[in-house]
């Protein structure tokens, strides 16, 4: 870079090292008598600790800029700001040195101050810590001026908005309160009483002496005595020898003991007095005399509650107040993720969630937004929910006329047969349902993923094009793209639909009362549906984009954020019908049993036009390639391709039965 402003290369008045301070009785002298700086104070264990303790523990979370759309949030790797706070700040630190040089800075001097190197876009492409004593700040009319003290002793000045300025405790806003300043008799008598149990020991005497002599001694004996006592007394290893009084000397003791003085209990309160300073509970810094097993770990989670927080927050707020573009305010955020720190108390808050969850207190996405996580893009994710066989609040109601129906005794009529056929497949396959309501977010959300991870390459190569705009290229890329892609899906989408595969099987194999355990014959059908779904995702999502791409190449940017709003949605709803009813259809036939269509819901005139449709056999198709089905009416007749399991169409409701 040029200037390095944090370290200082030379020593002299502006800015001093420390044997040149020391010299001149730099630093603040507290009451004590004792000099209070940044060298002496860090000198002390207990301050040491809860400095490198909150440093260190913020400085190491991960702290991303996130990107908002509408209620969803994403991390935005190619954000310049993404790069400096959780890889490297500049090209001399990582970004958790430079973090936890900030934190230090804010900790001891309650100010903080970085130089803003920004590209020829105005981007931030790195953040230079800057002493706090190296910086003076001025007024010219309303705006402030830095002026940083560099290397070589020049001053230079920098506008507001190239300066990250972070102020703590502040009278003004601007001067951060510097702890260095109002501790300094605090930590001074800690120090005095650190260099007295030194000095006491150096000494080697519980106590201090006189040494009373009867008579006069000359200057010769004088010296010869005080040397024999030095030899005799002084130093750790021998500060409990005997002593012979000759000549008729006495030994008068003066001053305190150690324990008149409570050195030891003086030093245990400082202890206690720095965790104050630093708003710690004292077991973070050792002192564990008053801390029990039961108490400890709550004490860890009001660490980063009343900690750990107000610093996370002046953090977070700074970093977007002066680092962020206007425009980029109005959709992105910084935020550290405290997860971590907080795992431990994941049992309570589960406990928690749950209770107001049973009681219809708290909807789903209620509780992913208090954990920091996207909401669920479905309408059922939105209810609040009580604890009759967990169906959304707004259903509860018809639960009576249900019972009440299926109480009545049965007409044979055609109304009432269809009534009773149409309650029975709904009680069959409940044990499905409840797996398709617990899978349909996790396979939405891995599906979101994938979608994104698609979508946001083709868009950055896009944009790469810049103003050459290259059709040629475009396409070339994306026939690479996709030629790679199937691997996505086996890492974003294929764990999650295997898993749902095989829940599914369990909760059919209840239906007909057979073996629950999945087959490897069923694994390898499962696989093979699989691989079917990422040809033809791959094959249309291709031809889409190359489709649209002959049209120009604004419009694949068009069509990618219509895909991130929409295509995960569609992929749910489809695998989720699909997979399932191709589970089914295998244990049925392994059973020796038909598979009958059926619509439930309201469905459209197509599928009622498959309502009891029966086959017999795995893999055998309902309706082959090219069928054609006339509804007659205003609806146009529909060609359909091989249909060997529900659904005939996207949105399509149906499922198959045994018989």
């Amino acid at each position: 870079m040029g200037l390095i402003p944090t370290f200082r290369s030379t020593s002299g008045l502006k800015n001093p090292e420390r044997w040149l301070k020391d010299w001149f009785g730099g630093g603040s002298v507290s009451e004590s008598g004792v000099q209070v700086d940044s060298e002496s104070i860090m000198s002390e264990s207990a301050v040491w600790c809860a400095i490198n303790f909150i440093a260190s523990n913020i400085a190491g979370l991960p702290c991303p800029v996130m990107k908002i759309t509408g209620r969803q949030k994403e991390k935005a790797r190619e954000h310049p700001l993404f790069k400096i706070l959780n890889t490297q700040a500049n090209d001399e630190m990582i970004s958790m040195v430079y973090r936890e040089t900030m934190l230090y800075h804010l900790l001891l001097w309650g100010v903080h101050y970085s130089i803003q190197v920004r590209d020829r876009l105005n981007r931030i492409v790195a953040l230079w810590p800057v002493h706090p004593d190296n910086v003076r700040i001025d007024r010219i009319g309303k705006k402030l001026v830095y002026y940083v003290t560099m290397s070589g002793g020049t001053e230079k000045p920098y506008s507001r908005n190239e300066i990250l300025h972070i102020p703590a405790l502040s009278p003004n806003g601007l001067f951060g309160n510097s702890m260095l300043e109002y501790s300094k008799d605090s930590i001074g008598l800690m120090l005095a009483m650190r260099s007295f149990a030194n000095l006491f020991f150096a000494n080697g005497s519980n106590m201090g002496v006189i040494f009373e002599h009867p008579g006069q001694l000359g200057e010769v004996a004088h010296a010869n005595l005080t040397k024999s006592l030095a030899t005799a007394m002084a130093g750790l290893g021998k500060s409990h020898k005997a002593f012979v009084a000759e000549e008729g000397m006495k030994v008068n003791t003066v001053g305190t003991n150690p324990a008149d003085s409570q050195l030891i209990e003086g030093r245990s309160f400082q202890i206690s007095d720095v965790a104050r300073w630093f708003n710690l509970p004292p077991h973070i810094l050792k002192e564990l005399s008053r801390s029990t097993n039961n108490n400890i770990e709550h004490q860890g989670i009001e660490v980063v509650k009343y900690s750990f927080r107000v610093w996370i927050i002046r953090i977070e707020q700074s970093l977007e107040a002066w680092c962020l573009s206007e425009a980029e305010k109005k959709d992105h955020i910084i935020r550290h993720n405290v997860e971590g720190l907080l795992r431990g108390d994941s049992a309570a808050r589960a406990e928690y969630y749950k209770t107001q969850f049973n009681t219809a207190s708290i909807t789903p996405n209620e509780i992913r937004e208090l954990e920091d996580r996207n909401p669920i893009e479905e309408g059922w994710a939105d209810e609040p929910y009580i604890m009759i066989n967990m169906m959304p609040l707004s259903q509860a109601g018809q639960m009576n006329a249900v019972e009440s129906v299926n109480n009545e005794p049965v007409n044979n009529t055609e109304t009432n047969q269809r009534s009773i056929e149409h309650r029975d497949i709904n009680t069959t396959i409940a044990g499905r349902k409840r797996v398709q309501a617990r899978f349909s977010p996790l396979i939405k959300e891995a599906a979101q993923k994938l979608v994104n991870r698609e979508t946001n390459a083709i868009k950055r190569e896009s944009k790469k094009q810049g103003s050459e705009r290259s059709a040629a290229d475009m396409k070339t890329w994306l026939n690479n793209f996709y030629l790679d892609f199937p691997k996505f899906i086996d890492n974003d989408l294929a764990p999650i639909l295997r898993a749902y595969a095989e829940s599914i099987q369990e909760a059919v194999a209840g239906e007909i009362g057979t073996d629950t355990t999945t087959s490897d014959e069923l694994q390898v059908e499962i696989n093979n549906y699989i691989e079917g779904f990422k040809t033809q995702y791959v094959s249309s999502s291709q031809k889409q984009m190359l489709s649209q791409l002959e049209i120009g190449l604004e419009e694949i940017d068009k069509r990618a954020d219509e895909w991130q709003e929409k295509k995960a949605g569609k992929v749910e709803s489809s695998e989720r019908s699909g997979l399932a009813n191709m589970v089914a259809s295998f244990v049925f036939a392994s059973a020796g049993l038909s598979s009958v269509w059926r619509t439930i819901g309201v469905s459209c005139p197509f599928c009622q036009r498959m309502n009891g449709k029966k086959v017999s056999g795995f893999g055998v198709p309902f309706l082959e390639k090219d069928t054609i089905i006339d509804v007659g009416g205003d609806h146009p007749p529909m060609k359909v391709r091989t249909t060997k399991y529900p659904p005939l169409h996207r949105g399509c409701d149906c499922v198959i039965s045994a018989r």
